[in-house]
């Protein structure tokens, strides 16, 4: 035996250390990496791709849909389907109701889809986020956990206006957490 069981907890818990401060580190690159990948496929787009997304209103309107209607349908079915306690039904259900990723858009240029409408629906699903997911949550978990619709709506809304120009704005004193853990 090369270590004692001291030696071995303190070498587990000196890496476990360094590696968690690696990951904090690497999560600092994942916006701008995001945000550059996403840039570069917005010069491969004209004013032409957008007008031929928005002449054709019935893909977006499905997506659209599929987003709010769809997504939180199966979201419970799944999670009913499942018998899974309430926190996870919860849980499941509330990441149903959440409106789509960025990482869409590149998920569609990459498999040579049409990335303009994928970057339509991404955009107007997540400023309909404002609305849709409290309402949503509020409906379909709010026996389960307390929603507060309002507050929820307030902190989506503050999250959309850091994420634009507004981020200059410093709004955190307005607008109290959805929910405390503590």
């Amino acid at each position: 035996m090369l270590f004692s069981e001291t030696e071995q907890s303190i070498d587990q818990s000196v890496s476990f250390r360094c590696s968690a401060r690696n990951r904090e580190g690497v999560k600092g690159f994942y916006a701008p990496a995001l945000g550059g990948i996403l840039l570069s496929i917005g010069f491969k787009l004209s004013i032409e791709d957008f007008a031929l997304a928005f002449k054709r209103p019935l893909p977006l309107s499905m997506g659209f849909l599929a987003q709010y209607a769809l997504k939180p349908a199966l979201g419970v079915f799944v999670a009913r389907s499942f018998g899974v306690a309430p926190m996870f039904y919860a849980g499941f259900v509330l990441m149903a109701c959440v409106s789509s990723a960025q990482l869409s858009s590149y998920a569609s240029f990459l498999s040579k889809g049409d990335v303009a409408l994928s970057i339509l629906l991404t955009s107007s699903s997540t400023i309909a986020s404002v609305l849709f997911t409290p309402l949503l949550t509020g409906l379909l978990i709010g026996s389960i956990v307390p929603v507060d619709v309002i507050t929820m709506s307030r902190s989506i809304l503050q999250v959309l206006i850091k994420l634009t120009p507004g981020d200059c704005y410093k709004l955190d004193s307005k607008f109290k957490p959805v929910q405390s853990i503590c």
